[in-house]
């Protein structure tokens, strides 16, 4: 009998971006990676109340509420060893969509990769939602 999925669903590994390095600690494998991606859709209203609701529930708690200057740690991220960065410093506003989207996915030292937990669009939403606040 075939397991029939909900319309919803993506099969784990079976994104649109199926993204992997043979080498994690590898920053120039991690940089091709992040320069081949191309943002599909642009950053409208929906894009960004999504983004926002999205980073709350799965960014804020180590990184903060961006929207609020000075940026603090979250309640995670202040117990964290290592603090985590201030998305909005001038550290991370040169870094392209598609570095963010790389991070977002796969995860970056403490970090851990949500690339099974969130769709493509949401995790281009998140990139949407902290660009808005790099500006």
């Amino acid at each position: 009998m075939m397991r029939l999925y909900s319309p919803c669903s993506v099969a784990f590994g079976q994104s649109e971006y199926t993204l992997k390095l043979t080498n994690p600690s590898d920053q120039s494998e991690r940089d091709q990676l992040a320069a081949s991606l191309v943002d599909p859709k642009k950053a409208d209203e929906n894009s960004l109340v999504n983004g926002k609701r999205l980073f709350a529930i799965n960014c804020q708690p180590c990184h903060g509420d961006i929207s609020k200057q000075p940026v603090k740690p979250g309640v995670v991220g202040q117990k964290a060893l290592q603090p985590p960065p201030d998305l909005t410093s001038a550290a991370y506003k040169d870094r392209s969509g598609g570095s963010l989207y790389t991070t977002i996915h796969l995860g970056i030292r403490l970090m851990p990769g949500r690339g099974w937990k969130l769709s493509p669009t949401e995790k281009w939403d998140i990139v949407h939602h902290v660009q808005n606040y790099q500006a």
